[in-house]
């Protein structure tokens, strides 16, 4: 009986369409996410108006021109890139959908990211100590590449890389999910960022010189 059951349904999923099956996907993962994380429409809402939203619309103005006209019923040609229906129509039917598939896929992995590593690069002070420095920053990688110092001098000699573990519980959610969503940014980054003053389990430090020195400690960022 339950090899009948997982036949039909592996049926069922085959004969979906691309659509129905990414509908469905979405569907799940917005009852994954947590009642402490922002909605979808509140992130919606910080990014609408953004230099990066603009910038994808003009982006994507040439790709959508038959549709959109097509859905009012006149010719492509009579359709002016500078129309703000045809703005907010790419914008609400294109672009807010793209980025909630990126808020949710987010938010599902970091919800479940507990002991996951991230990484952080620093560019301390000639003499300072890496091991006991005391305060190592909000802003983290979920990749090692990722992880470069973006402040300073900019020297290699004084870059040290901390690998730490994730707590989902001191996320700083918002400022997360505005920098991962963000249409033309968001889709490449690995950025995941902390609340301001919490604390995380700090492993170790690579040095400029590639030495990687355990810390096995708690650090504020």
């Amino acid at each position: 009986m339950m090899q009948e059951l997982k036949a039909y349904i592996r049926l069922i999923i085959e004969q979906m369409s691309r659509a129905d099956k990414k509908a469905a996907k979405k569907a799940y993962l917005r009852s994954q996410v947590s009642s402490e994380v922002p909605s979808f429409e509140e992130i919606w809402g910080e990014i609408e108006g953004s230099d990066s939203v603009s910038h994808e619309v003009d982006e994507l103005k040439m790709v959508y021109q038959d549709e959109y006209a097509e859905s009012i019923g006149v010719h492509p040609e009579d359709v002016s890139f500078n129309d703000t229906a045809f703005i907010q129509w790419i914008t609400d039917n294109v672009i807010k959908g793209d980025v909630e598939g990126r808020y949710l896929e987010v938010v599902y992995a970091y919800q479940r990211a507990e002991g996951d590593h991230c990484w952080r690069g620093i560019e301390l002070p000639e003499g300072a100590d890496p091991v006991t420095h005391p305060q190592l920053g909000i802003y983290w990688s979920t990749e090692p590449s990722g992880a470069a110092a973006y402040w300073g001098d900019l020297r290699d000699d004084l870059e040290h890389i901390y690998k730490a573990k994730i707590d989902p519980e001191n996320i700083d959610w918002k400022g997360t999910l505005i920098q991962r969503v963000k249409p033309g940014m968001g889709e490449n980054e690995s950025e995941i960022r902390f609340i301001q003053n919490s604390k995380i389990w700090v492993e170790s430090v690579m040095l400029p010189d590639g030495t990687e020195v355990p810390i096995n400690d708690w650090r504020l960022v």
